[in-house]
């Protein structure tokens, strides 16, 4: 039977419940790069204003458009409009996209770009989602995954290590993890035998990476916890802050654990780790304990009694910045 273990790194600022395998929509894409190159044409240029005309999105049709026979006016852009107009009406035939949220932000450079979740590659190895107001990136050449927020980045999913915590305090590594083998898109990269018989799945959302490794063989862990060790690299002088975590039996936390920098101003938070079945749901939810350290180290606690019950099974890491 399959299990899957998800860790999810958001940068909104509300509290996700993650989602289930069933409930990740069937079209992501893991295996190949939509083609962003701009289509220029007559009818284009003629309603587009001047000083538009340089603007890096020109021609180009924007994420989550609500058209494809068509181009966008981005002189009728602002943060939550979009105007297209339908390809050879001339002007006559258009689509007003609106949204509640933001559609686009204002780049470096003060030019409002399209929010735009889709990774894009790099180098080898390399690939980032850079237009949105907190740009991820997957560097699968170095070993971990970031989030910027204000310009100060966070290291997450870094040298991941998985290994077995006995009873008795002694641990059994699961050996070593291996990023050679992968496939990557749009929506992530899939990186297959991370451990044997365990891949790890990259996801990126807006503003958002989840981690899930899809167990896809039963492990037989014997007692204690299954452990994922990640070397969490903060910014330059931030600090946990346990304000609304709680200190359990055995030295682990649970509940949500702030990211800091010196003035106390908070900037990330790994929110509350829960495990559930991903055929019971959410009713069957189990709370899971977390250590950190002065080091870096961030342990997640899975109890291997769990995991090795004979079912499918989703662990959600939540996590908001």
């Amino acid at each position: 039977m399959k299990k899957y273990l998800l860790l999810s790194l958001a940068s909104s600022f509300f509290i996700s419940t993650g989602y289930s395998q069933n409930d990740a929509p069937k079209d992501f894409n893991y295996t190949s790069f939509t083609n962003q190159s701009a289509k220029i044409t007559p009818e284009l240029e003629s309603l587009t204003n001047k000083e538009f005309k340089s603007h890096p999105e020109y021609g180009v049709l924007p994420y989550n458009a609500p058209c494809k026979e068509c181009f966008e006016l981005l002189q009728k852009r602002d943060a939550s409009h979009r105007y297209f107009v339908k390809e050879g009406s001339k002007g006559k035939e258009f689509y007003a996209q609106s949204s509640y949220g933001d559609l686009s932000f204002k780049d470096e450079h003060g030019m409002l770009r399209t929010i735009d979740p889709r990774l894009q590659p790099e180098n080898a190895g390399v690939f980032k989602a850079k237009n949105q107001p907190f740009p991820v990136a997957i560097n699968l050449t170095e070993k971990y995954t970031s989030i910027l927020n204000a310009g100060k980045e966070l290291q997450v999913n870094r040298d991941v290590s998985i290994y077995i915590k006995h009873k008795d305090g002694s641990m059994t590594s699961l050996g070593e993890p291996s990023w050679s083998d992968y496939t990557a898109g749009d929506n992530g990269v899939v990186v297959h035998n991370f451990y044997k018989g365990i891949d790890l799945q990259l996801e990126v959302r807006e503003g958002k990476i989840e981690s899930s490794y899809l167990l896809n063989k039963p492990l037989q862990l014997g007692d204690g916890w299954l452990v994922v060790r990640d070397n969490i690299k903060l910014p330059d002088g931030f600090i946990y802050d346990y304000s609304y975590s709680e200190k359990k039996e055995n030295d682990l936390y649970e509940g949500a654990l702030c990211i800091n920098d010196r003035s106390g101003m908070r900037y990330f938070v790994i929110g509350y780790p829960s495990a559930y079945d991903i055929n019971g749901g959410a009713d069957g939810k189990i709370n899971l304990g977390y250590q950190t350290d002065n080091s870096g180290h961030y342990d997640l606690y899975v109890p291997t009694d769990w995991m090795n019950m004979p079912r499918e099974a989703i662990l959600s890491l939540l996590t908001l910045l």
